[in-house]
């Protein structure tokens, strides 16, 4: 989502009042540092939804508010008219489900388009990708697929593949001899329990050969649009580093996070948080000076 200043809002202190995305009677508001490095020359500082109910004649950003729902408090208070009011006063929040609601608002607008980084044209080459993915990056993984997915590009091709060809195939990945073979299961797998289709329910999917909760969560909710919260390494950092939960294993993080975030975006969380960690929360060298998060991180430096 793109904020852009309102017409007629004050700029004080290099920071204004932008509108971003309307959503029926609703609009997303926040405070723009002009300032701020990233996302060309501002980014929102704090974010509102608000719920309009008249807009005022003349003047297509001059609205009256019927109410403002603040990310911290997590309930809708009352509202005003007028050119949208300054978020300066809203407050840190305080909770890890405000957090995360947060954080879902400021990297929606820092990463609009969550999109996997796995190549694939189907449900089944994601889920092989995916499978592939453990312990290896998506640039190497995509590095093999285009061969593997020539030669065997769906369940029928795969379950009757010679291991020896496709561990050839997959050979620059690590531990590609187990990951051959389980791919190959997966496959057999497949076309025995589902016609050779991939399954949406997560009990069907981890009983696969090579899934886990993870893998079975990117394709439920990137190639079958269900709801899938996938926890990865950056997922797990982050949700650590922002205090959204202190679990350390990836089903319970996984298990704190659901209800921290809608059932239909939880997919694209995932995927901002994981873009987050690459870009910016860097292990080893997190660039907390170009943070969007940084005002409310409990792990700033």
């Amino acid at each position: 989502m793109k904020y852009t200043p309102l017409d007629g809002a004050s700029k004080e202190s290099n920071r204004v009042v932008g509108v971003g995305g309307h959503r029926g009677n609703e609009r997303t508001v926040g405070t723009i540092d002009l300032t701020h490095p990233r996302i060309g020359e501002a980014i929102v500082a704090e974010v509102r939804t608000e719920r309009v109910v008249e807009q005022m004649p003349g003047h297509p950003d001059d609205l009256v508010i019927s109410s403002i729902f603040d990310s911290n408090s997590e309930h809708w208070g009352p509202g005003g008219s007028g050119v949208a009011t300054s978020l300066a006063g809203m407050a840190r929040p305080r909770t890890p489900k405000g957090r995360a609601r947060r954080v879902h608002e400021l990297l929606a607008l820092e990463y609009p388009e969550a999109i996997c980084e796995l190549d694939h044209e189907t449900p089944f080459q994601l889920l092989i990708a995916t499978i592939l993915s453990a312990q290896a990056t998506d640039v190497g993984v995509n590095k093999v697929t285009p061969g593997l997915f020539a030669r065997f590009p769906d369940a029928e091709s795969l379950a009757e593949a010679d291991l020896d060809e496709v561990e050839q195939l997959i050979s620059s990945l690590g531990l590609f001899r187990n990951k051959a073979k389980n791919i190959v299961s997966c496959a057999q797998q497949l076309l025995d329990r589902h016609d050779g289709e991939v399954p949406g329910p997560m009990k069907d999917l981890v009983a696969l050969a090579g899934v886990g909760r993870k893998t079975a969560n990117v394709v439920r909710s990137v190639a079958l649009g269900l709801p899938g919260l996938p926890v990865d390494t950056h997922v797990l950092r982050l949700s650590r580093l922002l205090g959204l939960t202190d679990e350390t294993d990836p089903v319970k993080v996984e298990t704190a996070l659901n209800p921290m975030v809608p059932a239909a975006e939880r997919g694209e969380f995932s995927l901002r948080m994981i873009l987050h960690g690459r870009r910016v929360c860097i292990a080893r060298r997190p660039l907390c000076g170009e943070c969007s998060l940084a005002s409310f991180c409990p792990s700033v430096r």
